[in-house]
C-alpha cells in the first residue's frame, strides 16, 4: 500500500471519493452539491501549498483520501492551522490499514510543518459512528462539531 500526495491526474478519483463521502449516510441534504470546477479549483489551491492532499492506493485500487486546508487563525492572520476537509476510506477497504496509514502520513506531514513554524496546529474531525481513537495519533479533543 502506498500513501502519496495527490496529483492533477488523480482529480477524477478524488472527486468520485468526495461524491461517495457526500452520499454516505453521515452527510444529509447535499445530494445536489457537486460543482466539479470548484472542487478542481480547491484541489489546485491545496496542491499549490495551501494545504495537503493524500491518496491511499494499492496497485490499481484507490482506497481513500485525506484532504486538508491551511487557514489563518481568526485571532492572528500570520498564524496558521491545518484543518482536515475530508477523510474518506472506501467501504471495501475499511478493514485494511488504509485509514491508519493516511492519518499517520497526515500527522507526519503536519508535525514537519509545525517544526518549520509553517503552522501552529492541525486538526482531524471524527465523524459520528467511527471508532477511530485519534488520541493514539497524539490528538486531543478540542471541540465537537454538530450538523443539521
Amino acid at each position: 500500500m502506498n500513501i502519496r500526495h495527490i496529483t492533477k491526474n488523480d482529480y477524477a478519483i478524488v472527486i468520485q471519493m468526495l461524491k461517495n463521502y457526500r452520499d454516505s449516510d453521515l452527510i444529509k441534504n447535499m445530494e445536489d452539491c457537486v460543482n466539479q470546477q470548484h472542487i478542481e479549483n480547491v484541489l489546485d489551491y491545496i496542491r499549490a501549498g495551501a494545504g495537503v492532499g493524500f491518496i491511499a492506493e494499492n496497485g490499481d485500487d484507490h482506497l481513500g483520501i485525506l484532504l486538508a486546508l491551511k487557514t489563518p487563525y481568526v485571532w492572528n492572520p500570520e498564524t496558521f492551522v491545518m484543518n482536515e476537509l475530508c477523510f474518506w476510506v472506501e467501504p471495501d477497504f475499511r478493514r485494511t490499514s488504509a485509514a491508519y496509514r493516511l492519518i499517520m502520513r497526515y500527522v507526519e506531514f503536519c508535525q514537519a510543518m509545525k517544526s518549520a513554524d509553517a503552522i501552529r496546529s492541525f486538526t482531524m474531525v471524527q465523524r459520528a459512528g467511527t471508532n477511530l481513537d485519534y488520541a493514539r495519533f497524539g490528538f486531543e479533543l478540542a471541540e465537537e462539531s454538530w450538523s443539521q
